[in-house]
């Protein structure tokens, strides 16, 4: 049996005709493995299945859907950009960048190192702070 998340990759990537033919195949696989002498773990099994039977149908009806709207509608986590990154990004040289942040026009983020004190720290621009600054 798979674990819940390569269950749900599963479930996401098929068709639920193909669920009920894996459970249909995987159920006849316990009936020729046990036959009809242990009929214990079959009826374990058989009640698994049912399980993932309406496990499956729950989640590609409505789960599924859900989650899909519910990633469309989450705005996507704001990436944090190196100075070059953000010059790259905004097709400009990285001393425009520095002058940019020197005179307010960006905001940057300091990331200060613990294993070398006294160091500068690394400066990071968030995404969102160059389109704010471009569209603005």
């Amino acid at each position: 049996m798979r674990n819940l998340s390569e269950l749900f990759e599963f479930l996401s990537n098929c068709k639920k005709e193909t669920i009920l033919i894996e459970l249909t195949d995987h159920c006849n696989r316990l009936v020729q493995k046990n036959g009809t002498k242990s009929i214990q773990p079959f009826k374990i099994d058989v009640e698994n299945l049912h399980t993932l039977s309406r496990l499956s149908e729950w989640y590609l009806s409505e789960e599924l859907p859900r989650l899909i709207d519910e990633m469309n509608q989450k705005p996507m986590v704001d990436e944090i950009m190196t100075v070059e990154g953000a010059a790259l990004y905004m097709k400009i040289t990285p001393a425009t960048v520095y002058t940019l942040i020197n005179k307010g026009k960006l905001k940057k983020i300091e990331i200060s190192s613990i294993d070398k004190p006294g160091a500068r720290p690394a400066i990071r621009i968030r995404k969102s702070e160059i389109e704010r600054f471009l569209g603005g």
